[in-house]
């Protein structure tokens, strides 16, 4: 096999020139690596602050106890309904 075909300045250019492109390439990823490295850290501390914001999500211990208050002013509703009824049909009873 001839080498001499490979020794041309052409080709060599060539080759150099795909070397010098490899390196830029290769250098710009790894930019690019970095800045997404640094935007994930930032992004992953802004959603673990916004996980600890507990005005904004759902408190299990504070739903609790609006079920339970709700529940306490539901059963007076029904006592006073009832009240209401009893003295209605008293009412109806005497006349």
């Amino acid at each position: 096999m001839d080498l001499t075909q490979f020794a041309t300045p052409t080709f060599v250019a060539i080759v150099v020139s795909a070397l010098i492109g490899l390196v830029v390439k290769a250098t710009r990823l790894q930019t690019n690596y970095e800045s997404l490295a640094k935007d994930h850290s930032e992004l992953k501390a802004k959603v673990d602050a916004h996980l600890m914001n507990t005005e904004i999500h759902f408190n299990l211990r504070i739903s609790q106890e609006v079920d339970k208050r709700n529940e306490h002013r539901f059963e007076t509703i029904e006592d006073q309904l009832k009240e209401i009824n009893r003295k209605l049909d008293h009412i109806a009873g005497r006349e």
